[in-house]
């Protein structure tokens, strides 16, 4: 393929990439920053939006919440939404481009990235080729790389990692070139590439510096080019240290939303620790089982033909190596200092040891002896490499899956459906562009600013003291989701209805206006419901219950009147169920529980709510044991929940769920929905 004919095998090969690239991602190129990391994933996408926003001042990048996460972990309302942040280079060309096109959706995003990671994946193929001279060789290794699962999953995602990888590889192509071809074009490229990676992700510098190390290496060994050619390393550092200055002053004078310092482990046993965790969590998340045993494999094939020395001799081989083993070293030690990062960020692998590794894998390809081929015979081997890569492929897609699966339980997708929409609702109530808007309970900060096109405040505490907090900050309007309100804000800070007044609704999302404290105003107030006209009211008063939609599961210990006691062996009691609860097609409605209750345990024990007829699956768990609740005498809970609008005939159903088999009186269990 290469021998005759060298476009055409780089057409074939860069179609390949892209093919197996499109496999893996045209379905979700629309797609908001969602699943794993969407909170990093909506930071990046916000930087590139942030550029339009700001007249394309790359000196001063800007995002969507004014409050920032460090110095003071998001407690403090600043006055501008600048922050620090790696040379956002990436998303500045990102931000040209929808200036440009006039598309601002995350597919401009997403296909920037897809780019850039089949356009690594094809310098990377030339690397392997160029150490191995053997095509099929080159491109198990490209197959190695590509189908690594951390890979696929950000290959078309929102972080820097991508490209910033894709530069790293084409500046170690050229560098390599180099080795072999000594011009000084060549170098300086590959200078231009590793400092350019180096610019937008900080890990990157490891590269650069390993090259550099190289070359000082080869330069004592007068195996190199004259000292003069060197400059390139000099402008290059040079720029790395004065965009680490000009960070340090975009810090100090206005925050930053992203990670500027180290976080190493405070013991060896909590290193070990960790190290469990990390390889519990991403063990086969980094790389399948397939690619360990392939990269087991060549390691020993290696190790055998240098015992035998029959290695194929390539030059550059010993210069590879030299750079594999700086730069595992070095991501060694970046490891170290930010250990207790890795068991949640998969993301940092793909920034350190991910390259290093697949070097690695191409080193033992390239030093395996084989023998020599017609163009028939290399055709085969290049079936073989494929059908070798079909098993990773197919890992790849499994993988994928498992981590783009959604359901209730997915705090990232709800909120991206409630904040649909959302600007379209503060448009219709009046709110300027410009108001600052503060937003509760999100699980990404800059997400539902996005959505709603306007910049404000996230508050990320979920403790009433955080919360309370906010309500000191000066936003216009506050923006509350519907499903999340009464279960995680109102439950810890039950104040908050005396701060705020609701002005609009859409079912999703309640846009509310600050107003001074008034302690006369309620839940019921506050939601707009009048408490003594619920639509629905039930209560057991009676072993066989009141109302018809009762029924006592398998039966009731007949304690008397109002009283009911869970048999520890019962799964499942008290199932009320109804089709009748008028106009929750229209708006949303208000439930209330309130019971009695005496603990004899900390067992799990949960009241279970459920619309069975929705789409989305609504489901609420009210937990009932545990948490620091009094076990051994009598306390009166209650809990309020919100019912989303729902089509007429939806079935709801309230139950008593005892997975951990606990035992419970019940005493005037009651319930009611208000308009």
């Amino acid at each position: 393929m290469y021998g005759r004919n060298k476009y055409l095998g780089n057409l074939l090969v860069a179609g390949a990439i892209l093919a197996l690239g499109l496999f893996f991602h045209l379905k979700h190129l629309r797609d908001l920053p969602s699943h794993v990391h969407a909170w990093a994933q909506a930071d990046r996408y916000a930087l590139a939006l942030g550029f339009i926003n700001n007249g394309f001042d790359l000196w001063h990048p800007e995002t969507f919440t004014f409050n920032h996460q460090f110095p003071n972990d998001w407690k403090t309302a600043d006055a501008t939404s600048i922050t620090a942040v790696d040379a956002p280079l990436h998303e500045f060309a990102i931000a040209a481009i929808m200036h440009i096109t006039g598309n601002s959706g995350p597919a401009v995003f997403r296909l920037y990235a897809l780019i850039y990671a089949c356009l690594g994946l094809f310098f990377f193929f030339r690397l392997a080729l160029l150490l191995t001279a053997d095509a099929p060789r080159a491109f198990l290794a490209t197959l190695f790389a590509a189908t690594s699962p951390v890979f696929v999953y950000y290959q078309a995602g929102f972080l820097p990692s991508i490209p910033s990888l894709a530069n790293a590889i084409i500046g170690l192509y050229l560098y390599l070139r180099f080795v072999r071809e000594p011009r000084f074009r060549l170098l300086a490229w590959a200078v231009v590439f590793l400092a350019l990676a180096a610019l937008t992700r900080t890990t990157y510098v490891i590269p650069l510096g390993a090259v550099l190390v190289a070359e000082l290496w080869r330069l004592l060994n007068k195996r190199t080019g004259p000292w003069a050619w060197r400059w390139p390393f000099v402008v290059a550092v040079l720029i790395l240290v004065g965009q680490h200055l000009h960070n340090r002053a975009l810090t100090q004078a206005y925050g930053s939303i992203f990670l500027d310092h180290f976080l190493p482990p405070h013991s060896l046993e909590e290193a070990q620790l960790i190290w469990t965790e990390v390889i519990a969590n991403w063990g086969t998340q980094y790389f399948s089982v397939m690619h360990y045993v392939l990269f087991g494999a060549a390691l020993l094939g290696a190790c055998i033909a240098l015992l035998m020395r029959r290695s194929t001799a390539q030059r550059g081989q010993d210069t590879l190596l030299l750079l594999v083993a700086l730069m595992l070293g070095a991501s060694a030690l970046f490891a170290a200092l930010m250990w207790q990062q890795f068991p949640a960020h998969d993301y940092y692998f793909l920034d350190t040891f991910f390259l290093p590794i697949c070097l690695l894998f191409v080193w033992a390809l390239s030093v395996i002896q084989t023998w020599r081929y017609g163009p028939a015979t290399k055709t085969f081997a290049l079936l073989i490499a494929g059908a070798i890569g079909v098993p990773l492929v197919l890992n790849a897609v499994k993988t994928q899956e498992g981590r783009m699966a959604t359901g209730p339980w997915d705090d990232t997708a709800n909120s991206i459906a409630n904040f649909t929409g959302g600007g379209t609702l503060l448009d219709a109530l009046g709110v300027a562009k410009s108001a600052k808007v503060l937003v509760l309970n999100t699980p990404a900060p800059n997400l539902p600013f996005i959505l709603l096109n306007r910049k404000g405040y996230a508050l990320m505490g979920w403790r009433a003291e955080d919360i309370q907090l906010a309500m000191e900050w000066d936003a216009d309007v506050v923006v509350i989701q519907n499903n999340t309100f009464l279960a995680e804000t109102w439950r810890k800070y039950p104040e908050i209805t005396h701060h705020l007044k609701k002005i609009g609704d859409n079912g999703r999302i309640s846009v509310c206006v600050p107003i001074s404290p008034d302690t006369a105003r309620d839940l019921y107030c506050f939601m707009g419901v009048d408490a003594s006209k619920p639509v629905l009211h039930a209560r057991i008063t009676a072993p066989e219950g009141t109302n018809p939609a009762w029924s006592i599961l398998p039966a009731d210990s007949g304690m008397g009147s109002g009283r009911f006691e869970l048999d520890s062996k019962q799964e499942y009691a008290l199932s009320f169920r109804t089709e009748n609860l008028p106009g929750l097609d229209v708006k949303p409605r208000l439930v209330s529980i309130h019971y009695r209750l005496l603990r004899r345990d900390d067992r799990k024990c949960e009241l279970i709510l459920t619309l069975n007829g929705t789409r989305e699956g609504f489901y609420k768990n009210i937990p009932l044991n545990g948490a620091g609740r009094p076990v051994g005498s009598w306390a009166v809970d209650s809990a309020f929940l919100e019912l989303p609008i729902s089509p007429a005939g939806t079935v709801f159903d309230l139950y008593l769920w005892n997975p951990g088999a606990s035992g419970i009186v019940f005493e005037d269990l009651e319930f009611a929905v208000y308009r």
